[in-house]
């Protein structure tokens, strides 16, 4: 940590020095955080928002915490149930393909691998997770008018 904090302060000067939590409270409005507990890109206990969350002082945030299995890890909550299941064989061929060819995987095993996927389902949104985010959205449209 303290290199990738070196890092920002060269690359960005004193912006390189602002957190989240800073950018959130010192703004004041509204923010709406959404974190899976099964998260394995971004750390619910210690890497996430959620993490930090005694030292969001914003009276304008809200928490969206997704606690249902299947549907908590990053970004998973967006899916379907339908496109959940397209993916995990996706993934595990990827997987295969990427130990078998490295980085070099051959454009026509991607074209098929990609090409089983039905691309509207894998498209189609959580709606159950689409009307958390409008209901925050209309929320705060709706005070601004």
């Amino acid at each position: 940590e303290p290199f990738f904090r070196l890092n920002n302060i060269v690359d960005y000067g004193k912006y390189g020095t602002l957190t989240a939590v800073d950018g959130i409270n010192h703004s004041g409005v509204p923010v709406l955080i959404v974190q899976g507990t099964g998260d394995q890109m971004i750390s619910y206990d210690r890497c996430a928002l959620t993490a930090y969350r005694e030292k969001i002082t914003n009276p304008n945030v809200e928490w969206l915490i997704i606690t249902e299995e299947g549907h908590n890890d990053h970004g998973s909550f967006l899916m379907t149930r339908e496109a959940e299941d397209q993916e995990k064989p996706f993934n595990e061929r990827m997987a295969e393909l990427k130990k078998q060819y490295g980085d070099d995987i051959p454009h026509d095993e991607l074209v098929q691998l990609y090409g089983s996927l039905d691309q509207e389902l894998m498209n189609t949104p959580n709606e159950e997770y689409m009307q958390e985010f409008d209901k925050f959205f209309e929320k705060y449209i709706q005070q601004d008018s």
